[in-house]
């Protein structure tokens, strides 16, 4: 059947911090790094805040030896990104999604192979349709490029898809691409704030309205939630009229 020009049928994630528990690991592989090679250069608050940025390029920013820095970097990560959890649920969430025919990919700002390891891991890597990371184009999030070459990919149009991360640059580049956004907020301490514009050098970032269309703290809230409003939008595939569901129209 034709797709309806306002159904919802792709889903693009964020990885870190979105589907995986990674937050400690990368903070901490960052700031390790940090007191390595510039001691006292950036406090941990301070690596927290750019927690979803490309961090090994922003720490090379700030510390002379750019290559070296990276390196150990992503070293430190690597020991044990692969062994970062899932949050609660969202295996099972996935596998609802796809049952449902909806189309599946990633957009992050980590490493492929990271990326590939781990959801091979985790047994998740056939879930999803595509997958962009930073590898793929010359520019991550908060840019919009990695979104519209997912879209791309997908041969979707923006009426069709939710960008669903948890970070103020998920949220960013998701709304410079044209698509709505979902936050999981997952972390008590996270905050969208404006202040770490500086992160990207891009002072307008403070000037925009930041506000995701929906907020969720839990991944079965949010599949919960999607899958009701993917009812009561009438959509073309998967109609079950005996099942109940939330009215959202």
């Amino acid at each position: 059947m034709a797709q309806s020009l306002n159904e919802l049928t792709t889903i693009l994630f964020d990885l870190d911090g979105t589907l995986l528990d990674s937050r400690e690991n990368i903070v901490d592989a960052a700031y390790e790094t940090v007191q390595k090679y510039n001691p006292d250069s950036l406090t941990y608050q301070e690596v927290l805040d750019h927690f979803g940025l490309d961090l090994a390029h922003h720490l090379s920013k700030i510390i002379p030896d750019k290559e070296v820095v990276q390196r150990y970097f992503i070293t430190k990560k690597r020991e044990s990104y692969h062994r970062n959890p899932l949050f609660p649920y969202v295996s099972e969430g996935l596998k609802q999604l796809s049952n449902k025919g909806f189309r599946l990919g990633i957009v992050t700002n980590q490493q492929r192979d990271l990326v590939i390891k781990v959801l091979r891991e985790k047994g998740m890597e056939d879930m999803f349709d595509v997958i962009v990371t930073k590898d793929d184009v010359p520019y991550i999030k908060p840019s919009p490029e990695p979104i519209k070459l997912t879209m791309e990919k997908l041969g979707v149009d923006t009426a069709n898809v939710w960008m669903v991360g948890d970070t103020l640059f998920d949220l960013l580049a998701a709304k410079r691409a044209g698509v709505p956004c979902v936050r999981l907020n997952f972390y008590e301490d996270a905050e969208l704030d404006a202040s770490s514009s500086a992160a990207v050098n891009e002072p307008t970032i403070a000037e925009q309205a930041i506000s995701p269309d929906y907020t969720f703290t839990t991944f079965k809230e949010f599949i919960d939630f999607t899958l009701a409003y993917r009812r009561s939008k009438q959509p073309v595939h998967d109609q079950n009229p005996d099942k109940e569901g939330v009215n959202l129209g």
